[in-house]
């Protein structure tokens, strides 16, 4: 559909302007070794040749005969042609959508630039060892949480664990359901659930200890902890993959935040700020 798109387009351009016009826009250059043409004094490089031809073709731009190498010289010229018409018209500063296609091709030639270079087996091991907390698999617990909203049943449940009771035992005879999943959880899921007032009860609890009362919304709370495990940092062998992939997603975003800054530092940038009043 999309190079259908650009063959029309190329058709469309020659039936509106003509050859002749096109071909009095495109001249070679002496001594230019790495532009194809250029266009109103603007060149297409050989690197944008070699790309067209991968994504018409699927060849190099080399391998490709001289029929293809003129359709896709062709391409490129109506491609640029419509650009610079965009450019005159000021299109990107009217449409959001160009807009934004140009900010993501921009980030994307910033960031492939920093993926380019090999990563050394050193450097990876060095970025675990400094970032070991990234990796580490953190403290899970698992609790049994019921809620009483009678009195009745409070005081059942109060007179039971008094018995040694466990709070798995109390539901059952209470016929209550638990208020959070039973299995292991991270602290911040458990915040999550519970909130932090209830929550923070189950930090100091030692395994099968019952904590007191609670009282929170929708009744009187109870926790016991049932099971716990530490946290563990795996072995390098162990996470390697993910390694590499952290280490890379900070280094783009590292050299996107290196790269924007060296543009404002020499950008000439006046800010208008207007009250809400003014809008």
């Amino acid at each position: 559909m999309i190079i259908r798109l650009i063959f029309a387009l190329i058709g469309l351009g020659i039936s509106i302007l003509g050859e002749e016009f096109l071909s009095q826009l495109v001249f070679d250059r002496e001594g230019d070794q790495g532009n194809l043409v250029w266009v109103n004094e603007k060149p297409i490089t050989l690197p944008q040749a070699e790309i067209g031809s991968m994504y018409l073709f699927g060849k190099t731009f080399d391998s490709i005969d001289q029929l293809e190498r003129d359709s896709l010289t062709q391409v490129l010229i109506n491609e640029e042609l419509l650009i610079q018409r965009g450019e005159t018209l000021k299109i990107p500063n009217r449409d959001i959508g160009v807009r934004k296609s140009l900010v993501s091709a921009s980030i994307r030639d910033i960031t492939s630039k920093f993926d380019a270079v090999p990563v050394s087996e050193r450097t990876l091991r060095s970025f675990f060892s400094e970032h070991q907390s990234i990796f580490e698999k953190p403290q899970r617990m698992a609790l049994d949480v019921i809620v009483l909203a009678k009195q009745a049943d409070l005081r059942r449940a109060k007179s039971l664990i008094a018995a040694g009771r466990d709070l798995s035992e109390i539901a059952k005879i209470l016929r209550l359901n638990f208020a959070m999943p039973r299995g292991l959880q991270t602290l911040p899921i458990i915040y999550r659930q519970l909130g932090t007032k209830i929550a923070s009860f189950a930090e100091v609890l030692e395994t099968r200890q019952i904590s007191p009362p609670i009282r929170g919304s929708g009744g009187v709370y109870f926790l016991q902890l049932t099971a716990t495990e530490d946290a563990l940092l795996p072995s390098f062998d162990d996470v390697r993959d993910i390694v590499k992939q952290e280490y890379r997603r900070r280094g783009r975003e590292l050299a996107l935040r290196e790269q924007i800054d060296l543009l404002a530092s020499e950008a000439d940038i006046k800010t208008m700020i207007m009250s809400a009043s003014h809008k």
